[in-house]
């Protein structure tokens, strides 16, 4: 009998802990200065311990990670992606994080120049003829 209650207590505290697992990793979502890389580390980790199918593992994890995202624009670039896979979604975010830097750089010193210069002052090849 107490076999029995063993098993019962387990199959049943097993659902329970899987039920609250998937509540936390639904709730989860990318955090503030959290990179990419740390969020899909931190989602793979949470969906072991979630229950959840071999065959859907991927298309949850791939889900989440376009819900749980902090920047509009990446998700907006990931729902426009025709044949989106977990790979594809890692590799567009990786990408998008990378250049994004990069991008606010780039737009800081046009600001910077069409304040300095004035707006009808600029030309893109003005290095090589001056400024107009």
């Amino acid at each position: 009998m107490a076999d029995i209650l063993e098993k019962y207590d387990q199959h049943f505290l097993g659902q329970k802990q899987e039920f609250f697992e998937r509540l936390q990793f639904n709730r989860r979502n990318q955090e503030s200065g959290e990179s990419i890389d740390e969020y899909i580390s931190v989602l793979c980790n949470m969906a072991k311990t979630c229950g959840f199918c071999h065959c859907m593992h991927e298309l949850l994890l791939m889900d989440h990670l376009l819900l749980g995202i902090s920047d509009d624009k990446t998700r907006e670039e990931l729902v426009s992606t025709h044949d989106l896979t977990l790979s594809k979604t890692i590799r567009i975010c990786r990408a998008i994080e990378v250049a994004s830097p990069h991008m606010k750089a780039l737009k800081s010193e046009e600001i910077k120049k069409v304040t300095k210069t004035g707006l009808k002052n600029v030309c893109a090849c003005a290095r090589f003829h001056g400024s107009r």
